[in-house]
């Protein structure tokens, strides 16, 4: 197993290191078939949030950034279709809910 200070990192590598706050953690990896050394960001949690090679730069990261705004977009676009579908039943739910309120002041009534 090679130590840390073996490892080749690119300087935007350890530019982003060095960027990183308390927030994340880092693990880096050496693939060896391909002398790639990858730096792996993880939350504090233990969620897997992004790798980078030794090949990334700006351009990238900027390409990334790109990715990752069509990607919530192409969600929320499901999550709103998602929750249209689901309207008739939260609109019943209400109905529900109101008819047994009628239903308990009409008991109150009575008594």
């Amino acid at each position: 197993m090679k130590e840390i200070r073996n490892l080749q990192l690119s300087e935007f590598q350890k530019e982003i290191i060095n960027k990183l706050d308390d927030e994340y953690c880092y693990k880096i990896s050496s693939q060896e078939q391909n002398k790639d050394t990858a730096i792996n960001i993880i939350d504090n949690d233990g969620n897997f949030l992004l790798e980078i090679s030794s090949s990334d730069d700006y351009v990238s990261i900027n390409e990334l950034i790109k990715n990752r705004e069509k990607s919530i977009e192409n969600l929320n676009g499901y999550l709103k279709k998602s929750l249209n579908m689901c309207k008739p039943y939260t609109e019943s739910i209400e109905n529900h809910k109101k008819t047994i309120k009628l239903l308990e002041l009409i008991l109150k009534e009575n008594k």
